[in-house]
């Protein structure tokens, strides 16, 4: 590559600005307009690369806390929580108790008095930009840009400028899975917001049915609800007649308030062995309350849709709907012709396990839903590929019709499900599963409507539960509809526009018209499984629940986090000498490894005999302190690489049961490991590094259930604690402390308002400044200990009851930053005080700019002399290793050759500071038809050209790597002003289909085509990710060299949209 030349000139203080960078590199022709040459849409996903594990986080979830075979017991979170009111308060800024000022008790303070309740300063990082579960969206129907957000781990969230800024509402109810809410449509500020999330064996209780009647400023649980049939509220809805009139939808039926909720009366019973109701639709516009409810998601007992013409009045449930092999189902009422109702059903037919959990069928009732008036628009048998496609993957059912093998149609229709009508058109209608689709005919058509695999406006995330239509919807000048996923809010302004369908609707390059758009602005509702601070503590990243692998920093601010990976997350590392190494698991056996700061990551499992399903879903990972190459994992052996996981190593027999759930490595000796299981046992080797996958590690087992975090003394490696998150039985503890180094445990809970509440602890940290300061991250937020575990309080925290899943401390030069990281409110960090001054950095000012080929430049970052920094790059430019720094130094960036059609920008970050970048756009001039005429270039060089127009002449040499003249051919002439090698690169990417068109690259040492090769590579045609290849040529200066590009084939679609690069070195 090229190298940058880069003066940077310090003439100022330490923290003053400085000179403006000077580039000087050779000058490149000016461009051709970019707009002359279309690019082909990428076929990578920068959203999510794999499939949602929704069950397997739910049942993770659930083996963390739950005693063995049994529910979450929901009724102890209320006990402990009012145990938690009782407790002292600490500050952890001022390392000192406060006044305890109860903000538990406020859950009917105005929002920003439950605010003001903290005063721990603790600073939100984000990602208000991710986004998380969203099960319900209510919007305001007069002021429509007042929303209402319900979040299954973050509580209700409210807008009031259309989802350009959201703020919690709900933060100190007793439960913040919220998973229905239902605005009063005559009296706006008026909510209800149902909690509990029903993932069926997997289920999050919740605590029954909370109202507001402020528009969210203050709270009440409806004492009625506080029941077991409240558990999990499903749906609600509210009377357009009257407004003391609501419906729930429950785990156990349906349910009837005639007085704003302040009682219930059950009404249709669908409790055990039946499976609850999970939506519910009402008429407006009639005297008596006509109410639809859709209940069931096994196939026996069996489900059903049912329906009552005077719910509140002498109504009786009468069955209209019931299909064999009928799992869960979603219901609605076409608006503008309420006669006509639409059911969505899913598969949990065992005769057709392809299916299972996908579309059984569209139905349809022009007749008021009577009993025999249904019709089924769309079955799973359907010849129309898109039709069967509405709850599963087209990716999967479309794979043969795209190039690759069919897949299973499995679907989340247990989890993903809804369908919605147009406010004016009945035959309009919208259905929402995995992705979205719309049919214009009633039903009986469909196309693709959003993809996930595409980034906005096409895509947007998967796994979807609610579709909501504006207010003022028209269908043409205000077309916009809402849907709510796993990925947080979102919405499309054109609603109606053209829609993919036909044999290659599934099929990349994605058709769709409908553009849609995040909403996801200070939305802090993402669901960490486990997360980490860089060196530095001023970049922080981790895993998260169907969000991917993100990452975060407060030089670019809490709304812009971005996704490195997608699907779930699991454990993170850094390598403190060289930020550019990264670690990150997706679930199970899954680690990979970055060596660019992520901006690509492979396999770092060679070596690792064990069967994956011994992993759990969130599978541990180690980093020793002292030694960052060296890491440990482990499924039911403890497994070790002191390469950087280049090569892995058993050092531990098999564990008889469970699997390894956490890892704990000395700062003060690296000979001393723990490891903990998830059925309580806690093995310990003073002599790790000497151990084999034939040692039998000594044991102990403080209690049963499930070991979640482990820690040394960061001083006294003897002195070990423990926290499990599984709820306790009698004596048992969640917090122990050997001194022995793990051989013995004692339980320290303590007792009385100075114990821990009756709640799973997740995560316990020791701080190395003050080692009898013990903070637990626990399930009702953080608590801390003074005195080494004897006794507790609660830490002074406004981030809610959100479980935290772990605490992290970050040193550098002394300070200490504590983060939180939480399943649903995201991340948050705290300054710990007398432990030293933030570090303040400077780096050499002035926007660096790069040609279009690439090449290096070199800041200057001016910090105290035990500062650490760190630099991340971005998509277009990287940071060249190590990455890292102490005190004052140089960061060398690099920017790769632009393969675009445009100028591009970015930035560099060492830790806040920002160094803005540009690189210029490649020449859209690409070679000659004819080798006579080929294109005089000058290195170094990027041009681009759609070589499908193109053609070959029967004099064109035959290439040595393929056998043949090959087809559509461009020529360049080269004349090289100085020696060296010469570096070419090549990419061709398909028009047709996403992947690469097949190139081939053949470099002449003369003018003569038929003259010596002297190399030659071939990329062929196939339908993966692009990928350049390159090869090196020995050049001379002043003599002539001929490069030649072809296609593989000769058909109307073979060549593409095709990069040569050239440098020399």
């Amino acid at each position: 590559m090229v190298k940058l030349q880069i003066a940077v000139v310090l003439a100022c203080g330490v923290l003053a600005s400085c000179a403006r960078v000077r580039v000087a590199h050779a000058p490149v022709p000016a461009p051709v307009p970019s707009s002359a040459i279309p690019r082909p849409a990428a076929l990578d996903d920068p959203q999510e690369d794999r499939e949602d594990e929704a069950r397997g986080a739910a049942e993770f979830y659930l083996l963390k806390r739950a005693p063995d075979g049994q529910n979450l017991p929901v009724e102890r979170y209320l006990r402990a929580r009012q145990a938690a009111r009782r407790m002292r308060t600490y500050s952890s800024a001022r390392r000192s108790l406060v006044a305890n000022i109860q903000p538990h008790d406020a859950i009917q303070q105005p929002h920003d008095a439950i605010q003001l309740a903290g005063t721990g300063n603790w600073i939100p990082l984000g990602p208000g930009n991710i986004g998380g579960r969203t099960r319900a969206l209510a919007i305001h129907p007069s002021t429509p840009a007042t929303m209402y957000a319900g979040t299954s781990g973050g509580g209700v969230w409210k807008t009031t400028d259309g989802g350009a800024t959201w703020v919690p509402l709900s933060d100190l109810l007793p439960s913040i899975a919220v998973d229905a809410l239902a605005m009063d449509p005559n009296a706006p500020d008026t909510l209800y917001a149902g909690t509990g999330e029903p993932l069926g064996s997997v289920a999050r209780r919740g605590a029954g049915i909370f109202k507001t009647t402020d528009g969210g400023a203050t709270w009440n649980q409806l004492p009625g609800t506080a029941t077991p049939d409240f558990y999990y509220v499903n749906q609600i809805v509210v009377s357009p007649a009257n407004g003391n009139n609501l419906y729930a939808a429950t785990a156990t039926g349906v349910f009837f308030s005639p007085d704003g909720g302040s009682t219930w009366l059950p009404t249709l019973d669908r409790s055990a062995p039946n499976t609850g109701c999970q939506d519910l639709a009402i008429r407006t516009g009639q005297g008596a309350d006509y109410l639809f409810a859709a209940c069931g998601w096994v196939n026996s007992p069996a489900s059903a849709i049912f329906r009552n013409t005077d719910a509140a009045g002498a109504g009786t449930w009468t069955q209209v709907l019931a299909v064999p092999g009928m799992g869960r189902s979603s219901i609605v009422l076409a608006p503008s012709n309420q006669s006509t109702i639409y059911a969505l059903l899913s598969s949990v037919d065992p005769a057709n396990p392809d299916f299972m959990n996908a579309l059984l069928g569209v139905y349809r009732s022009d007749s008021n839903g009577d009993p025999g008036t249904w019709t089924a628009l769309v079955r799973n048998t359907d010849s129309n590929r898109t039709n069967v496609s509405l709850l599963s993957y087209p990716g999967n059912t479309f794979g043969d019709l795209c190039g690759g093998a069919r897949g299973s149609a499995n679907g989340q229709g247990w989890l993903d499900i809804v369908i919605a009508v147009d406010p004016l058109n009945p035959e309009r209608v919208w259905a929402g599963g995995i992705d979205i689709f719309r049919s214009d005919d009633g039903g009986r058509n469909w196309g693709i409507a959003m993809f996930w695999e595409s980034p906005p406006p096409q895509g947007a995330h998967p796994d979807n539960h609610q579709l909501v239509f504006h207010p003022a919807y028209d269908g043409v000048d205000n077309q916009t509809l809402y849907n709510t996923s796993d990925g947080g809010v979102y919405l499309t302004q054109n609603a109606n526009a053209p829609v993919a369908t036909g044999d290659s609707a599934g099929c990349f390059p994605f058709q769709t018209q409908v553009a849609w758009q995040s909403l996801n602005n200070s939305y802090a509702v993402t669901e960490f499984h486990y997360g980490a601070p860089y060196p530095g503590g001023q970049w922080y990243w981790g895993g998260t629940q169907d969000n991917g692998t993100v990452r975060g920093s407060d030089g670019q601010g809490a709304n812009a986090w971005t996704t490195l990976d997608g699907g779930d997350g699991g454990y993170v590392a850094v390598n403190p000498a060289n930020a550019n190494v990264i670690y990150h698991e997706f679930t199970g056996l899954s680690l990979s490894k970055s060596v660019d700061g992520g901006r690509t990551f492979a396999g770092a499992v060679g070596g690792i005999a064990e069967p994956a399903g011994n992993f759990l879903f969130i599978a541990p990972l180690a980093l020793d302190p002292g030694s960052p190459d060296r890491l440990y994992t482990g499924g039911q052996t403890l497994w070790r690489t002191g390469d950087g996981a280049a090569n892995w190593s058993a050092v531990s027999a098999a564990i008889p049961s469970g699997g390894i759930s956490t890892i704990a490595v000395s700062p003060a000796d690296p000979n001393r490991v723990l490891f903990g299981t998830s059925t309580g046992s806690i093995y310990r080797n003073p002599n790790a590094l000497a151990a084999d996958g034939n040692t039998a590690w000594d044991f102990a087992i403080p209690r049963s259930g499930f070991v979640a975090a482990l820690a040394f003394d960061p001083n006294t490696p003897d002195t070990v604690y423990a926290a499990y998150s599984t709820f306790t039985s009698g004596t048992q503890n969640y917090t122990y402390k050997s001194v022995d180094g793990g051989a013995t445990w004692t339980g320290i809970d303590g007792t009385g308002d100075l114990g821990l509440p009756d709640a799973p602890v997740s995560s316990i940290l020791v701080d190395p400044l003050n080692p009898t300061t013990i903070y637990a991250g626990a399930d009702l937020g953080v608590f801390v200990s003074l005195d080494g575990g004897a006794t507790w309080a609660r830490e002074d925290a406004p981030y809610a009851d959100a479980p935290v899943v772990n605490l992290a401390l970050d040193r550098n030069a002394g300070l200490s930053n504590l983060f939180a990281f939480t399943i649903g409110r995201g991340v948050w960090r705290i300054s710990l005080p007398d432990s030293g001054s933030p570090c303040q950095y400077a780096v050499s000012s002035g926007a660096a700019a790069f040609p279009a080929y690439g090449g290096t430049a070199s800041l200057d970052v001016t910090t105290g002399s035990n500062c650490m920094w760190v630099a991340v790059g971005d998509s277009n430019f990287s940071v060249q290793s190590p990455a890292t720094g102490v005190g004052s130094g140089t960061a060398s960036i690099a920017a790769q050759t632009n393969t675009g059609i445009a100028a591009r920008s970015g930035t560099v970050y060492v830790q806040d500071q920002a160094i803005p970048l540009t690189q210029s756009a490649p020449l859209v001039a690409g070679g000659n038809d004819e080798a006579a005429g080929a294109q005089s270039m000058a290195a170094p060089y990027v041009g681009i050209e759609d070589t499908r127009s193109l053609t070959s002449n029967p004099a064109d040499p035959a290439h040595s790597c393929t056998g043949s003249a090959d087809f559509k051919t461009a020529w360049w002439r080269l004349v090289p002003n100085v020696s060296g090698t010469l570096v070419l690169s090549v990419q061709g990417e398909r028009y047709d289909v996403g992947g690469n068109s097949g190139v081939v690259l053949t470099v002449y040492d003369t003018g003569a085509a038929a003259a010596n090769e002297l190399a030659c590579i071939v990329r062929p045609r196939d339908t993966s990710p692009w990928q350049m290849v390159s090869t090196p040529v020995p050049v001379a200066a002043g003599k002539t060299y001929l490069i030649e590009v072809s296609a593989t084939g000769n058909t109307a679609n073979d060549g593409g949209y095709t990069i040569l690069a050239a440098g020399i070195q």
